[in-house]
């Protein structure tokens, strides 16, 4: 069965762009990845975010740039069609992998697509979200001339052997799922007689989805996995889409300049659906897409011709990576249900601990206890920590604790170097925090309660972790002194008995922010430190004349 030719990731700007291309380099200069696949990293377009659909365009038109096709530059129809016969016998994979992730702040210097994963592997390298998501799409069965597009802060997976892909243009796949579920997700509507897709629902409820969207005989809907494959006529659409000039410039132009965003699962899948003449796309769009008409015109008669197909998928997982508060879980599930990097062996050397109340890998002289709704732990050196449950652990070094971490907190340690001396700075922050911008400082939640209040409760104000007055981003708060100590540390989570030398040390204190510790972290260095972590343990391992059963805990 033939592999992907080229994987592309997208990233939001350069400098992340720059991260994803060293730890890719790293893996596949140390044999980890296939050197059959061409990787390519794209940050999205300087002007902007692009959305799903956009930066899918974006994507795909900067590798034409690369390979001497620049419909961005020159937008014209002939060209795409030259561009298209360029892409005929390509099997390309379109990785999203861009954006702050902001709800998992331990991850953001990596970012989600490469956040460490507990699975069973013999490198040295330590295994990431990237490694199991190409698991799939290393078995898929690839068509000449596919472009696939996927999410890069959810692992998706399903039995192949039986995959009977629809001949069609464009394709969606789906999976049976609750609609409970389906009310959070797109959702697509089969006709129970031929089996083809009559409709595409977007976070419609319950109810709706029990009555227009049951697949027959049951009670579950077609949960849409967020894959998405273009062929033929569906790929030729997207490229002379972009490319045809309008009045205010191409699509792809606009998407550049930061002028246009698309959904691709908003404006592109709907434009196939066949039940849609071009008025009820444009009502049905009315008021949720920001694209202008003459966009939507162009889309719909271009996307129109292509139909929408979908293959039901079973034996499927969907694993989620993309906050704080379900990353231990996710990396729970992710075990339990034996979906392992595509180089797995059958003997590795390093098995992390993965339990019901506690996972921990990359981990040495790591103590944790961990209560009921489980604790993970990840990168962590000499520590002992006792956490009451749904807690998250990363990069601590040399910490001991008394009492227990409060239930839903996170401590996150960053070690970076600032006019020459070595600087150690431990986030501390609740699961269920407001990691997005919020319309006024009022309103944002931190170590699970309202700012103003948590500060009132320690004698601070607004004004001392908000110094320049923009006060509605808690990403920009300077709320993290530089070498907390572990008996400091408590005065997150419970107010300090002694709140005056508590408040007067957190003042007199260099104090970071989540935005500057994510800024001031080398991804590659916590990298390497993780593959030093694994090297130990594996050494110990040899030395001992067995393999490791556990996690590397020390």
């Amino acid at each position: 069965m033939p592999i992907l030719d080229t994987c592309i990731i997208t990233s939001s700007d350069e400098r992340q762009a720059s991260v994803f291309r060293t730890l890719l380099e790293r893996r596949v200069d140390r044999g980890l990845y296939p050197r059959e696949i061409d990787f390519r990293v794209f940050s999205d377009p300087p002007g902007g975010r692009a959305g799903s659909g956009g930066g899918t365009i974006w994507a795909l038109l900067s590798l034409l740039r690369e390979e001497g096709l620049d419909l961005i530059a020159r937008p014209d129809l002939a060209l795409a069609q030259k561009a298209f016969d360029h892409l005929a016998l390509r099997r390309i994979l379109v990785i999203h992998a861009g954006g702050e992730s902001r709800r998992l702040p331990a991850y953001v210097p990596e970012g989600k697509l490469f956040a460490p994963v507990p699975v069973p592997s013999s490198s040295f390298l330590p295994p990431v979200v990237l490694d199991v998501e190409l698991s799939l799409f290393l078995k898929y069965p690839w068509r000449e001339g596919e472009l696939l597009v996927t999410s890069g802060d959810a692992v998706v997976d399903f039995n192949t052997d039986p995959l009977n892909l629809p001949d069609a243009p464009m394709c969606g796949f789906a999976t049976p799922d609750s609609f409970a579920r389906g009310s959070r997700h797109g959702v697509f509507a089969f006709d129970p007689v031929t089996g083809a897709v009559k409709d595409y629902h977007q976070k419609a409820s319950p109810g709706y989805l029990a009555r227009e969207a049951r697949i027959e005989g049951t009670e579950s809907c077609a949960l849409d996995l967020g894959l998405v494959s273009f062929r033929g006529q569906a790929l030729q659409a997207l490229l002379s889409s972009a490319a045809k000039p309008l009045q205010g410039g191409s699509i792809a132009q606009r998407v550049g300049g930061g002028g246009l965003t698309l959904d691709l699962y908003l404006e592109l899948l709907t434009a196939c659906l066949g039940s849609l003449d071009r008025r009820s796309y444009g009502e049905r769009l009315a008021g949720r897409s920001p694209a202008p008409t003459e966009v939507l015109d162009l889309l719909f008669d271009s996307f129109q011709p292509c139909g929408l197909a979908g293959a039901l998928v079973r034996q499927t997982s969907f694993i989620h990576f993309g906050s704080a508060a379900e990353f231990p879980s996710s990396c729970r599930e992710l075990r339990a249900r034996e979906i392992l990097p595509f180089y797995a062996l059958v003997h590795e050397e390093l098995v992390p601990e993965v339990g019901p109340t506690l996972v921990r890998y990359d981990c040495l002289e790591a103590d944790v206890q961990a209560g009921q709704g489980g604790a993970c732990a990840e990168d962590c050196r000499v520590i002992r920590v006792s956490c009451e449950g749904e807690n998250l652990l990363v990069g601590l070094r040399n910490l001991s604790i008394r009492g227990d971490v409060p239930r839903g907190f996170c401590i996150d340690e960053r070690r970076f170097d600032e006019n020459g001396s070595a600087v150690t700075v431990r986030l501390v922050y609740h699961k269920d925090d407001t990691f997005k911008r919020c319309p006024r400082a009022e309103d944002i939640v931190f170590c699970g309660q309202p700012l103003p209040g948590w500060l009132n409760a320690r004698g601070l104000s607004l004004t001392d972790v908000f110094p320049d007055g923009a006060g509605e981003d808690l990403y920009r708060a300077e709320l993290f002194p530089a070498g907390a100590s572990a008996d400091q540390l408590p005065g997150y989570w419970r107010v300090p008995a002694d709140k005056e030398k508590w408040a007067a040390w957190f003042r007199g204190s260099r104090r970071f922010s989540i935005a500057e510790g994510n800024a001031r972290t080398d991804a590659a260095v916590r990298d390497a430190a993780r593959a030093e972590a694994r090297r130990i343990e594996i050494a110990r391992g040899l030395g001992a004349g067995s393999s490791l059963t556990s996690a590397p805990s020390g």
